[in-house]
């Protein structure tokens, strides 16, 4: 922009505006609301009186195509003195010019610097030629002319923060974000007035932002809204938001959000913003989600949900989970975000490499470490929230010494990082896990990704092989439920390693670092039988593996050209049976499946076998009035379940079959009863009720059974 006289005719140019005027207008399909002049001088009143006032005028404000204005020009004077956006955010001047023709524009001038002076960089009365005119829709009711470059006669050289700070905006326009921390950085270390300040810790800030260091992020916000001098400072407040509530800070971000939302009522961001960080603290307080749009969440092929944690009743003691108070089956313990995931589509080919450790002097995928980087990273821009992955380290060894190192080391506001340690601690509590529970019926199959979960991981939740408590994913959001009733003071467990393994494999199995032993009752039992009887049932299991290849279920059909000799041997399921355990599992689902497929006579043996196996998990039920002795009016009785066993993967199906083999069977009764244990063993299993209409509506549809 230069300042100039008004001796040539520019009406071609005014000519030339209005035409764009009209095309941007027809393509945007809306008409650009009119502004009066006495409109546009009472808004610019509200910071300065103004100082000329003529005969009102009906005027335009001016869109502008940036391309399409090349080589033109636009010739306007100010009729007020310019004065300073920088309590509203933006750093920028603002005055009200009038064109040749009268009409009256908001202009917003950009990239000027000039310190305190704000009158004589654009007195009242001043003409100036707009090269290249250009505009941008802006968030007020009417639009005026933006311009982004400007330049006058007299001109000082620029400082060497300006010079930093265009590098800056460059480099954030190209997406190189820590490049652009690195020149505002840089700029700020030169002598500089107020209002550059202002603008390169709101531009730092930003970039910040893309980059998820919050922590630093929330730092230049704040220092912004200190040097506003008591005027709310609608980019500060809001970056300082958008990173707290990122950091899981959501009481200090509604702060934020309340004083912005009261100074600039029309910020939709931030009201939007507002309402997310209510329903976060509801979800903190509660534990009540909104599952459905977690469930849809966890169907994309890289979920992640945008939730706050959850720690119900339940807490750490000495480390570990213990119940707080008496908590019932099926009651929602905990939920965890994922500290990092990592999903495959998320790995280019190039990462898909063998790294070589020297430390351990062993090789490993290129997968592990990918997150492991991810991890370092996270810390290193946040330290405030390495603490609970630090914490995991504890009595791990790293360079064959045990680590003693328990909290983030920050200097000069950086977190420093052994990604040593860091592997270590991946490679010790990373999980691999499913989106959703991989069991249940679905037309595609579930994303599969490694995270780690600080709160739910092995340091925190011991393993046992007979749990009272069950882990479940939902994207990358790690759910904890009571699998039975839990006393006030029992540790909360899981089964990190599935107990229907072999005792020896088990073992195995939780000595890898950071090791956790189990004494539970199951596993001392098994200890009692000796290797000789723990073999032999191995072996069995075997055989009838090896059955269940030979003779196939489905061979076992009730038509005309069914074999015979396809028989299961009831010699060795009856072997197998005298023990009823988890390797009794296999054999009794094998012969399930072949009571199904021998026909309607062997329906009744199908019913009971199922029930078997639910017993062999250690569950225990009882019917109200005999199924058998019940007429078909009555249903068959109500069944009521009387002892929670172990929630196998497979607990979801079987329960399910029961139910619908009750159905058939006319006992609606009894069928409805084992649908609802079916039900809260989804809960328990894959984390929500909701799962088990989607995954197995189809079924009891077959049956005429409406869920």
């Amino acid at each position: 922009m230069q300042q100039t006289d008004n001796s040539e005719d520019y009406s071609h140019i005014l000519e030339y505006g209005n035409e764009v005027l009209v095309h941007l207008s027809s393509i945007r399909g809306r008409a650009v609301r009119p502004a009066s002049r006495s409109t546009l001088l009472g808004q610019h009143a509200a910071g300065y009186v103004a100082d000329v006032v003529r005969a009102p005028t009906q005027a335009v404000s001016y869109i502008f195509h940036p391309k399409a204005a090349t080589g033109h020009a636009l010739v306007v004077r100010t009729i007020t003195r310019a004065r300073y956006l920088g309590a509203a955010g933006e750093d920028a001047l603002l005055a009200v010019v009038e064109d040749e023709r009268g009409a009256v524009h908001n202009l917003r001038v950009y990239n000027l610097h000039f310190g305190r002076d704000v009158a004589n960089v654009l007195p009242a009365g001043a003409v100036l030629a707009i090269k290249e005119p250009y505009c941008e829709a802006a968030k007020e009711s009417t639009s005026g002319i933006r311009s982004w470059k400007t330049t006058f006669p007299d001109d000082q050289v620029r400082s060497p923060s300006e010079e930093l700070k265009d590098r800056g905006n460059d480099a954030f326009k190209n997406k190189l974000y820590r490049t652009a921390v690195s020149d505002y950085s840089n700029a700020l270390q030169y002598e500089h007035d107020a209002a550059l300040e202002i603008s390169l810790l709101l531009n730092r800030a930003q970039a910040y932002l893309q980059l998820g260091s919050f922590a630093a992020a929330v730092s230049d916000a704040e220092q912004v809204i200190r040097l506003s001098s008591g005027q709310a400072n609608e980019k500060a407040l809001f970056r300082g938001a958008r990173a707290f509530y990122f950091m899981g800070h959501f009481s200090d971000s509604l702060r934020l959000l309340e004083q912005l939302t009261a100074a600039f009522p029309k910020n939709h961001e931030a009201k939007a913003l507002l309402a997310k960080n209510i329903s976060r603290m509801e979800e903190q307080k509660t534990g009540k989600y909104d599952w459905i749009s977690l469930v849809s969440e966890a169907r994309k092929p890289t979920p992640r949900a945008d939730v706050a944690d959850y720690l119900g009743p339940v807490a750490l003691s000495d480390g570990l989970l213990v119940a707080k108070n008496d908590i019932k089956a099926g009651e929602l313990l905990l939920c965890n975000k994922a500290f990092e995931v990592l999903y495959p589509p998320e790995l280019k080919d190039e990462e898909r490499v063998l790294v070589y450790d020297a430390t351990r002097s062993i090789i490993g995928q290129g997968e592990g470490w990918k997150l492991t980087q991810k991890i370092a990273v996270k810390i290193l821009d946040n330290p405030s929230l390495g603490d609970g992955i630090f914490a995991l380290g504890k009595d791990l060894k790293v360079y064959d010494e045990e680590n003693s190192v328990e909290n983030v080391t920050v200097i000069d506001g950086r977190a420093v990082i052994d990604v040593n340690l860091i592997d270590t601690i991946r490679e010790s509590y990373a999980t691999p896990f499913p989106a959703i529970h991989p069991l249940l019926p679905s037309n595609s199959p579930p994303a599969q990704g490694l995270g780690i979960w600080p709160l739910g991981s092995r340091a925190h939740i011991k393993h046992s092989c007979l749990p009272n408590a069950a882990r479940s994913f939902l994207g990358d959001i790690l759910i904890l439920r009571a699998c039975r009733d839990i006393p006030r003071g029992e540790r909360i467990s899981i089964s990190h390693v599935h107990p229907a393994l072999p005792l020896e494999e088990r073992r195995s199995e939780l000595a890898r670092p950071p090791g956790t032993p189990c004494a539970c009752a199951f596993c001392a039992v098994e200890e009692k039988e000796g290797p000789a009887v723990r073999q032999r049932r191995v072996e069995l299991v075997q055989r009838v593996k090896g059955l269940s290849e030979r003779a196939p279920a489905e061979n076992l059909r009730t038509d005309p050209g069914r074999d015979e000799a396809t028989r299961p041997d009831d010699a060795t399921v009856r072997e197998v049976a005298r023990e009823p355990r988890f390797p009794l599992l296999e054999p009794l689902a094998y012969l399930f499946a072949c009571y199904l497929y021998l026909g309607p006579n062997f329906t009744e043996d199908a019913l009971h076998t199922n029930a078997r196996y639910l017993v062999a998990l250690g569950f225990s039920f009882e019917y109200k009035s005999s199924p058998d002795a019940a007429n078909e009016k009555s249903g068959g009785g109500d069944m009521l379940l009387t002892q929670h066993g172990y929630y196998h993967p497979f607990i979801i199906k079987t329960l399910v079959q029961q139910s619908s083999v009750c159905w058939q069977l006319g006992k609606r009764r009894t069928a409805n009863a084992w649908k609802r244990v079916a039900e809260n063993a989804t809960e328990i299993v894959a984390g929500h009720r909701r799962l088990f209409k989607e995954g197995y509506s189809g079924v009891y549809a077959s049956l005429k059974w409406e869920l």
